[in-house]
């Protein structure tokens, strides 16, 4: 047997996001679609539940960072998506596969996001197309 050098292909890596931001204050975690992709789960609620921070309650409400449930705000591209007859919870369910990412902020965050206490979640939707 003889040693013998083997060359790969070039690899290419692009990154869209700087790896830390200095003006940023909270925490926060992207998934991006494809990732939500390859979970075993239907909805992004089942995604959020895998996030750091993230607790299921037994009756099945979310908590972020030990808060409670009706203490984290929702947004759906940017539009709060809040029941109004249940304080801040969830009004609506999207499948993951229509999502393009999923950002969870947890912290001090910006004042931007109103009426939510231990997080906010913020989904953002796939752009139609012609198929």
């Amino acid at each position: 047997m003889t040693a013998e050098v083997l060359e790969g292909e070039e690899i290419i890596v692009m990154a869209d996001r700087p790896m830390v931001q200095k003006d940023l204050t909270s925490s926060q975690k992207i998934t991006t679609g494809a990732e939500m992709k390859e979970m075993p789960v239907e909805s992004f609620l089942g995604v959020l539940t895998t996030q750091a921070g993230v607790n299921q309650g037994a009756d099945g409400a979310l908590h972020i960072r030990g808060g409670r449930s009706n203490e984290i705000g929702y947004y759906i591209d940017g539009v709060a998506v809040s029941n109004p007859f249940f304080t801040n919870s969830l009004a609506i369910n999207i499948s993951n596969k229509a999502l393009e990412e999923m950002k969870v902020i947890s912290g001090a965050f910006n004042a931007e996001y109103g009426n939510a206490m231990s997080g906010i979640v913020n989904l953002q939707i796939k752009e139609g197309g012609k198929n």
